[in-house]
């Protein structure tokens, strides 16, 4: 069935549900919780797979997948799965036309509910570091623990220790109270 926009709507129900996802840890068993192979970003790191290459790997996929369906959308649906729990993240390789960007050579990454849980500064030309898979275990992990990086200050805070949010930013109390709540109270969000 086709809609008044052209769209087909069983290709749309479809397109929605159109995530590619990276298992953190690819061998990973519920039952035992072994892992049984080494963090994705350690193999790309064994191969001398470069965050450009992944980057343009992923790029491919979201083209197919808006080509296949018809679909013209920035989103690209890529999530990392560590227990269960969804990452969205972001590659940038420089790639950005504005000359202030900020986002520069840098790896971003989300929770679930698009809350910003850090950004990592990485060279696109080179496999991961040791440092960068160390903070990217670090940081899920602390997730599916119920431990969360304050925007602010970085401090470990728990869920229920969240203060207030402000965009993808999740704040403690002291960052929330001295800075964040007056910031957010004249958002206009137009």
């Amino acid at each position: 069935m086709i809609d008044k926009i052209g769209w087909n709507t069983f290709g749309d129900y479809i397109w929605q549900g159109t995530w590619l996802t990276l298992p953190l840890y690819p061998w990973f068993n519920d039952k035992t919780k072994q892992i049984y192979n080494r963090n994705i970003f350690r193999s790309m790191q064994d191969f001398e797979v470069t965050f450009k290459e992944l980057e343009k790997i992923l790029n491919s996929y979201v083209k197919w997948r808006n080509e296949s369906f018809g679909r013209h959308c920035d989103n690209n649906e890529c999530y990392l799965v560590r227990e269960n729990k969804r990452f969205a993240f972001l590659i940038d390789c420089g790639d950005y036309s504005h000359p202030k960007c900020k986002l520069k050579n840098t790896f971003h990454i989300w929770d679930d509910f698009s809350q910003s849980l850090g950004t990592f500064v990485i060279d696109p030309e080179l496999p991961p570091t040791d440092a960068f898979i160390e903070w990217i275990e670090n940081i899920t992990k602390e997730y599916c623990d119920g431990d969360i990086q304050c925007s602010g200050c970085g401090k470990q805070i728990k869920q229920k220790e969240i203060a207030g949010r402000y965009f993808s930013g999740i704040y403690c109390k002291e960052c929330w109270e001295n800075k964040y709540k007056e910031i957010e109270a004249k958002e206009t969000y137009e």
